[in-house]
């Protein structure tokens, strides 16, 4: 008799399908945890064979949206009831093929019917080891402090920005992100302190923001790490990508690299590491790999030679 994988291996099986066709992941579902306000959406289809299951996949109404606005090209605030069903029952489709493989058997597969959690409390329940339930993950928004600027992302990227936003006590950059961006007209949209490394202090910029946390570094790099870490205290020091992260890995200053992979070759672009005089560096890793829709965060260790 085969044993059902465990609900977090059974959504990154499903997940790994799912990502590539349409762009959706899955994440592990607990009906009496979420409630049927969060699984509003629910689809069920059995799985009959050694063992028998029953596989159900919910979506909460904001995941609905996004499934359906995937699946249909569509952006989510015009997706119907009807067309997040009908995406609903495609994934399901993909989801009981996937657990069906994982079994190692032959299943058969027996009919999708829509379902709710108040149906499924009426009809017993589910036991945990006869049942498959996953939700679809919907876009989540983080709060800046830039109404002009919120982010939308799926859970697995929240969590990461979250980390990286209580983690870090400070982030260190160049002149060209500052003027890129104008210094954020003051403030980041995170509200973390800003630590700029620059040949020349903006006067005129100081001028324009009184107040603004950002503290202009002209002595080089190794010198704005000391003024960062009196700022972060025991929290991280961030650093942007290009040539301060290089000066930084070059100096031994780097702890880790956080590199977050998109499927898309730009042709053109600022090296993530460049003018390195000593290297090469061994990454230790991946630390932690985060897949998230069309992303995939991860995390290494910078290895220094002894």
């Amino acid at each position: 008799m085969s044993k059902l994988p465990d609900s977090q291996t059974l959504a990154g099986l499903v997940s790994n399908v799912t990502r590539t066709m349409c762009g959706v992941s899955f994440a592990p579902g607990d009906a009496m945890a979420r409630g049927e306000s969060i699984c509003r959406r629910m689809a069920m289809i059995p799985l009959r064979g050694d063992p028998n299951v029953i596989v159900v996949v919910a979506s909460d109404a904001q995941g609905s949206r996004t499934l359906g606005g995937k699946f249909f090209g569509r952006k989510p605030s015009d997706v119907t009831p009807q067309m997040a069903d009908d995406a609903i029952a495609e994934l399901l489709n993909m989801v009981a093929a996937q657990i069906s493989t994982a079994l190692g058997s032959t299943h058969q597969l027996g009919l999708p019917s829509q379902t709710t959690l108040p149906e499924i409390a009426a009809d017993g329940g589910l036991r945990l080891d006869d049942a498959a339930l996953l939700h679809s993950e919907g876009d989540i928004e983080i709060k800046t402090l830039r109404e002009d600027m919120p982010h939308r992302v799926t859970p697995a990227s929240a969590e990461v920005v979250r980390t990286i936003v209580a983690e870090t006590g400070v982030f260190v950059v160049g002149r060209k992100l500052f003027d890129i961006t104008n210094g954020w007209n003051g403030m980041h949209p995170y509200g973390t302190p800003i630590v700029v490394v620059t040949h020349s202090v903006p006067e005129d910029w100081v001028a324009a923001h009184p107040g603004a946390p950002f503290t202009f570094v002209t002595e080089g790099v190794e010198r704005a790490i000391e003024v960062a870490r009196e700022i972060a205290g025991d929290r991280n020091i961030g650093v942007n990508a290009g040539t301060i992260a290089s000066q930084c890995l070059d100096l031994h200053l780097l702890d880790e690299v956080w590199l977050s992979l998109v499927p898309v070759v730009l042709g053109a672009g600022d090296p993530f590491f460049t003018g390195l005089g000593n290297a090469p560096f061994d990454l230790e890793g991946p630390l932690s790999i985060a897949p998230s829709g069309r992303v995939t965060h991860l995390r290494y260790r910078v290895r220094y030679a002894a």
